[in-house]
């Protein structure tokens, strides 16, 4: 009988971790690109800029996080465009009210005593009945996010 017991209980226990295993296959199944130092400069109405972000590349979609939490998901039939914008490209692209509301961020993030040019990634998609953009900066690897959006994605 005590044997019984512990193999139904070995049993479960390996139920249980092979159900996990499963599980942990499906996130990174098709996971062609990950970047995780981006920062967040705007685009969603209700969360503010200046936020470390995470943009994971599928094969069908992204996945877009603001400070380890999920944000948005985007799948393939909504993405629009991603392209690479300048700071003059984004002040001509975006409204006064957005670009007000980047005034203090953009302060931090445009520092005036170095001769440095800051490019932006510009993804666009559709929310509902609605076109949004998102903008997100990076010191690095905007060029490889950008053409692995484009690459892995058909876009609308």
């Amino acid at each position: 009988m005590f044997i019984i017991i512990i193999l139904l209980i070995g049993f479960f226990i390996f139920a249980i971790v092979s159900m996990q295993n499963d599980k942990i296959e499906d996130k990174t199944n098709g996971l062609r690109f990950s970047s995780t130092d981006l920062i967040f400069i705007g685009g969603f109405p209700d969360r503010e800029g200046g936020k470390r972000s995470l943009i994971n590349v599928y094969n069908n979609y992204i996945e877009i996080f603001l400070e380890r939490n999920l944000e948005k998901t985007i799948f393939n039939p909504n993405l629009i465009n991603c392209e690479i914008i300048s700071k003059e490209q984004l002040d001509k692209d975006i409204s006064i009210g957005r670009v007000l509301m980047f005034g203090v961020i953009g302060g931090l993030l445009f520092k005036k005593d170095k001769l440095k040019v800051r490019n932006f990634i510009k993804l666009t998609f559709k929310d509902g009945n609605n076109e949004r953009n998102l903008i997100f900066t990076s010191e690095n690897k905007i060029e490889e996010l950008t053409r692995n959006i484009r690459n892995s994605i058909q876009f609308a």
